[in-house]
């Protein structure tokens, strides 16, 4: 059975659906390694825009409900370089996502939790988003407070990076 799916990768919470093909998305599930990269840049998260650099590895689960969609889960240690300014940090750390699929392969449903994002700064502070976040609802270009959580030293954050 060919399925299409939907691999949710969220850089620091910057939502990239990328469409792929399972062919072994059976009724037990199956689960495919994640490694991948990209660059983007964020004009939400700061008064000025941030370059994010990341890195995603980890793996992906698929499993076909019954009712002709998928339930998407994917679990994620991420690196990223947050970059302003001449000015740059990085961080790492791990969080899940779990997305769901109707009978047409519509996303309906995704949201990650855990840390979904760990920065330490120079100054000793961590700017750190933790919790649950809605990303198929996201109406920013990034999520710096997740739905249910806490947001922590964002304007250390941008200050640190700002000009």
């Amino acid at each position: 059975m060919r399925t299409t799916t939907t691999l949710v990768t969220m850089a620091g919470l910057g939502l990239a659906l990328f469409p792929i093909s399972s062919a072994n998305a059976t009724a037990g599930g199956n689960r495919t390694p994640v490694d991948n990269v990209g660059t983007f840049v964020v004009h939400d998260l700061c008064a000025f825009p941030v370059t994010i650099d990341a890195h995603v590895v980890g793996a992906q689960t698929v499993v076909q409900t019954g009712r002709g969609g998928s339930i998407i889960r994917v679990h994620l240690d991420e690196t990223d370089v947050y970059s302003a300014n001449g000015h740059s940090v990085t961080g790492s750390y791990t969080f899940e996502i779990q997305s769901t699929t109707d009978a047409s392969d519509n996303l309906v449903s995704g949201f990650q939790t855990g840390v979904i994002v760990r920065v330490p700064l120079p100054d000793g502070t961590i700017f750190q988003v933790s919790g649950r976040a809605d990303a198929l609802n996201a109406q920013t270009d990034y999520i710096s407070a997740p739905t249910h959580g806490v947001t922590r030293n964002l304007d250390a954050l941008c200050a640190y990076l700002g000009p």
